[in-house]
């Protein structure tokens, strides 16, 4: 008898759930009429004894006059059967001819007896076996074809441990905040339409030219259950966002969501720390690599260094240099002419063939090999080093630090949209650090020192990826009606939110982390976020193996209690 260990669950015949192991004895276990035992039981039965396990056939290799069959279970647990074929010239049996037929991906339920050395098969029951010809996955199967059968895709190890990885994160995330004294409350995902945010999936109802939206985040009622008396909340919230794919955003997410009363920016990152600290010491074999301290950057910092706010700190050696700070001019030897144009009133660039200059008045910048790249974007030089980095480490020429983790607060308040309004740059409920400085500029309407306040806001990044934000958000009517009508939004359209602030708030802030984001860096970064996530969309937003969205069965049956009509449609065309 073999046991093949494959996820790393622990010492066999162990589990680990959440804050304990358990030993398998202890376990609830249900055996009925297809097993007596479970696979991680099998080495622990007693030899000689004759016991019943079922599973997945992953794998069936004659030698000799030996079968061995490979049997699966749900945990990853696998046991190697051992099936010795009858001499040639005698009759064979109803389980070798079973044996011959068996295919891989059965499901069996197989008797046998218990040895020293190995399971020996007496009987096999095979309760299901595949019927198509072709097994529709392979290694190199494109992802469309890879979601149209992703039922099959799941029995895949790696992303059985990844969602398997996931469970028991939301298990131990769970005990910690239940620990300290949050409650876990669910809020509406039929919502009414809002004017902030992304694109809304609206749900149309039965009293015509009346929608739901399906929630884009609990923002506003994780906000009135601070104004409700609840010091704390969390849940693992349901978000739904109406975005273009790709390969780290899904139109339906989780976030584990945060909110706190009568609480600091700072306390909400130290527990935020603390959190993920402690989910890192709970599951290692996610290999978060969390830091004891988390560093602290601001967004004018990180965007003048990194030209992003996201900055991935494995980078060696590659940050913004400012041509502004004590230089006086770069001279390019032999180079064209269209250079000039990068040079501004503060710097000088220029194109030069000749290399009289004169000694003491200038320092080489480059050496051989060296690269330069000049930008007036910061934006831009934040995209050319991350491409930069990207393509010396596939060539073998950069190696990255490991993972980096760290907090970019002090974010712009207000940024000025396409047409040049002003808009809220995380959400209109977020608190400006200096109050006092917001009232003075709504009241003069000064749009540049709008532009310069800086909100009490904050993101964890690690490795270039925002994993989670918050803010201290407003807790003053008067405040909240001005930041309105700063941005041009209605109050009408978070009346209940300006009601429970009108009968008083208490200080309070939060945070949320994407559930499913984390879970696809860790431990090792997944191909996509999808595969963090039991059945999610494809790159275009579709649910490929339910064949969604579809049309309708019966689009005027369906739609006209409605009140709606396809335009340019008629019957059963796409939606």
């Amino acid at each position: 008898m073999k046991s093949l260990w494959r996820f790393g669950l622990g010492l066999p015949g162990r589990r680990r759930v959440g804050y304990r192991e358990h030993s398998t004895d202890t376990l609830c276990r249900y055996v009925g009429p297809y097993r007596s035992h479970y696979l991680d039981q099998v080495q622990h039965a007693q030899p000689g004894s004759k016991i019943t396990i079922c599973g997945i056939v992953s794998s069936i290799r004659p030698l000799g006059h030996i079968t061995f069959i490979i049997l699966s279970d749900h945990s990853g647990n696998q046991v190697q059967v051992a099936w010795r074929r009858p001499p040639p010239d005698s009759s064979s049996s109803g389980v070798d001819l079973i044996c011959r037929r068996l295919k891989l991906h059965s499901f069996c339920s197989i008797t046998g007896e218990v040895d020293s050395n190995e399971f020996r098969m007496s009987s096999i029951d095979v309760l299901s076996t595949p019927i198509a010809k072709r097994w529709p996955l392979r290694d190199d199967t494109n992802e469309d074809v890879a979601l149209r059968w992703r039922f099959l895709q799941l029995r895949r190890p790696e992303l059985q441990q990844r969602l398997r990885l996931r469970s028991r994160a939301g298990h131990v995330l769970r005990c910690f905040l239940h620990d300290r004294d949050f409650v876990e409350v669910e809020t509406p995902t039929l919502v009414a339409s809002s004017p902030e945010g992304a694109r809304e999936f609206l749900v149309p109802t039965r009293r015509q030219g009346h929608f739901f939206a399906l929630a884009q985040s609990p923002q506003q009622f994780k906000q009135l259950l601070m104004m409700g008396g609840f010091e704390r909340y969390f849940q693992f919230a349901r978000c739904f966002r109406d975005e273009d794919g790709r390969s780290d955003r899904q139109s339906e997410f989780t976030q584990v969501d945060l909110e706190m009363a009568f609480i600091s920016r700072r306390e909400i990152m130290s527990l935020t720390e603390d959190m993920i600290r402690d989910l890192s010491r709970r599951l290692p074999e996610l290999d978060l690599r969390f830091p004891e301290r988390v560093p602290v950057l601001t967004y004018e910092c990180v965007m003048s260094m990194f030209g992003t706010d996201k900055p991935d700190l494995r980078i060696p050696y590659m940050e913004i240099q400012h041509l502004s700070d004590g230089w006086k001019g770069i001279i390019c030897l032999n180079a064209d002419n269209h250079l000039n144009h990068f040079g501004n009133e503060q710097v000088l660039i220029v194109s030069n063939t000749s290399t009289n200059i004169p000694d003491g008045l200038s320092i080489p910048l480059l050496s051989a090999g060296d690269v330069m790249i000049l930008s007036r974007n910061l934006l831009k030089l934040g995209q050319l080093r991350n491409l930069a980095a990207a393509s010396l480490v596939n060539a073998k020429c950069l190696e990255l630090f490991p993972t980096r983790w760290l907090w970019v607060t002090d974010f712009p308040m207000f940024e000025a949209d396409s047409r040049g309004a002003l808009q809220a740059v995380h959400h209109p409920f977020t608190a400006p650090i200096d109050s006092d400085a917001f009232i003075a500029a709504a009241n003069s309407n000064d749009e540049q020192s709008l532009l310069a306040l800086r909100a009490q806001s904050y993101d964890l990044v690690v490795n270039g990826i925002e994993i989670g934000g918050g803010s201290i958000r407003i807790h003053r009517e008067d405040i909240q009606k001005m930041v309105f009508s700063t941005i041009s939004s209605k109050e009408s359209d978070f009346s209940p939110l300006l009601e429970g602030l009108h009968h008083g708030a208490p200080p309070h802030g939060g945070i949320a982390l994407g559930f499913d984001r984390l879970l696809s860096e860790f431990p090792l970064p997944a191909n996509s976020l999808r595969d963090a996530i039991a059945f999610p969309k494809s790159s275009h937003g579709k649910d490929l193996l339910m064949k969604s969205p579809a049309t309708l069965h019966n689009s005027e049956q369906q739609l006209n209690p409605l009140g709606l009509c396809l335009q340019g449609h008629s019957g059963l065309k796409s939606l």
